[in-house]
């Protein structure tokens, strides 16, 4: 699984998990966009529904006997059940899931539950994380307290991160554990690579491969654990890190390497949020100017953001090239990506009121929490786009460069009064 993907997944899921209280009091409505049903409201319901691409954004969401190519569901309480995808995603305060049947399933939130999942991979991050099921691939679990059950089998490898990690059932592949307190039972078909200040090991666990442990560190296996291969040390291995190291097939580089936040992305969206809401409640009005240039001359912003890309870089290097320029050159660096930023929101704001818009809600939209909320909305459809191989990152970028060239487009009209 491509990382980049992995992150940008979650980043669409952490996105409408940030939105989905702004729109918690909306009525539900379905909207039909160019990559499937869109279901949105306070509580949303999905029974029986089908589509290439199924997605549910709401305070409450509760889905049965959906089938679809992909599915989504993002709201403070999700519960999902008997569901078929082949891409399976969910995010929310406490998510639920129940007889699932995906290629890949990706799920995230406060608690999640995940039981009678069958599934190719599996990617799991949470407070508290509880999983169970089958997975042909591998399977990856984050949290605070992570426990894949003893009914749990898989097939590929395991990476499993957090404060307590519990580890049952049969895995045909390596293991990787990284946490404070761990416990192992269960067969090991691989090697087994821990990483925690305690380690328990049940009686009857069984490591067919090698038990890997870090530097300096030795362990003696209590009786009934029986471990085939040798038991050695990783000099490589980081105590404080969260890099478990694991012996893998030649195509892949051997290194799993998990963060709490996604990789930085959950903390990217707490910015865009914090952001958003900082340029949207200062200036309002000329947030509102810039989605409006951007909605009325769309060619224009996309040419002075094409311009800014190039000659911003070039014009900053000119100016580092001499001492009295790099004051200069550093405030302009700092505007340019003041700029990009803003023009990020810019984007999302006016990508979530076109989608607020298309569900025919009345009036203007002048509630703080509200235009957050729909500017995140926006920030989902730009990650969805930018899920589709090669040309939806041109996509993404054009679209940034045409928010950015709106808010230049905007700031250069509104220094110059005098010629309106």
């Amino acid at each position: 699984m491509n990382a980049a993907r992995g992150a940008l997944k979650i980043a669409t899921l952490a996105a409408a998990l940030f939105a989905a209280p702004a729109i918690a009091q909306e009525d539900a409505k379905t909207i039909s966009m160019f990559f499937g049903d869109v279901r949105v409201g306070g509580n949303v319901r999905l029974d029986g529904n089908s589509g290439d691409q199924v997605l549910a954004l709401g305070g409450s969401v509760n889905a049965t006997g959906v089938n679809s190519d992909t599915f989504g569901a993002a709201g403070g309480q999700v519960s999902v059940s008997a569901v078929h995808a082949d891409r399976f995603f969910a995010a929310g305060g406490t998510v639920t899931l129940n007889t699932i049947t995906a290629d890949e399933v990706f799920a995230a939130g406060g608690n999640v539950s995940a039981t009678d999942v069958t599934a190719g991979d599996g990617h799991f991050a949470g407070g508290n994380v509880v999983v169970l099921g089958s997975f042909s691939g591998d399977l990856h679990a984050n949290g605070g307290n992570v426990t894949v059950g003893e009914n749990a089998t898989v097939s590929g490898d395991t990476v499993a991160i957090g404060g307590k990690v519990t580890l049952s059932g049969q895995f045909n592949g390596d293991v990787g554990v990284k946490a404070d307190e761990a416990r192992i039972a269960g067969t090991i078909n691989g090697d087994l690579s821990v990483d925690a200040r305690s380690l328990v090991l049940e009686p009857g666990t069984t490591v067919a491969g090698d038990m890997i442990l870090p530097a300096g560190i030795s362990f003696t296996p209590p009786v009934g654990v029986n471990v085939s291969g040798d038991i050695r040390n990783a000099g490589d291995m980081d105590a404080d890190g969260v890099t478990v190291r694991i012996a893998l097939d030649d195509e892949d580089d051997g290194v799993f390497s998990f963060s709490p936040f996604g990789s930085g992305i959950f903390m990217m969206l707490i910015s865009l949020a914090a952001f958003g809401a900082l340029a949207l409640g200062v200036a309002p009005q000329f947030m509102a100017q810039s989605a409006q240039q951007l909605s009325l001359r769309p060619l224009p912003s996309l040419a002075v953001g094409l311009s800014s890309l190039f000659l911003a870089p070039l014009a900053m290097a000119l100016a580092a090239a001499t001492v009295i320029g790099i004051p200069f050159a550093l405030l302009g660096a700092a505007a340019y990506g003041v700029a990009i930023a803003l023009g990020v929101v810019t984007l999302c704001l006016w990508g979530g009121l076109a989608l607020r818009a298309a569900t025919k809600q009345p009036g203007a939209e002048t509630r703080l929490a509200r235009l957050v909320g729909w500017t995140l909305m926006g920030f989902v459809a730009l990650a969805l786009i930018g899920a589709v191989p090669i040309l939806g990152g041109v996509v993404q970028l054009l679209a940034v460069m045409t928010g950015a060239g709106a808010v230049i487009a905007t700031a250069w009209a509104a220094r110059r009064p005098a010629a309106a």
